[in-house]
């Protein structure tokens, strides 16, 4: 399957995501001199299997939050339910 991109806020950038052997993985840069955040939301349940490096961001109802240092990046490892 192809890479597909996407912007995740104007700041954190750009958004990549791979489906490996059941698994997404995602991919979020900080494009930026200054820490940012950003909230990823996903349709449907998707667990965090692990942030296969990266800061690991907090999760509940409202989906992923990323707190990314300056160029910063994080890569997770999700799983569909």
């Amino acid at each position: 399957m192809k890479p597909h991109s996407r912007a995740i806020s104007a700041t954190v950038a750009p958004g990549r995501a791979w489906r490996h052997e059941g698994f997404i993985y995602l991919l979020a840069v900080n494009c930026t001199q200054k820490r940012q955040t950003a909230t990823l939301s996903l349709s449907g349940t998707v667990e965090l299997v692990a942030s296969e490096f990266g800061p690991k961001p907090k999760v509940d109802a409202a989906g992923f939050h990323l707190d990314l240092p300056p160029i910063g990046y994080v890569m997770m490892k999700l799983k569909r339910q």
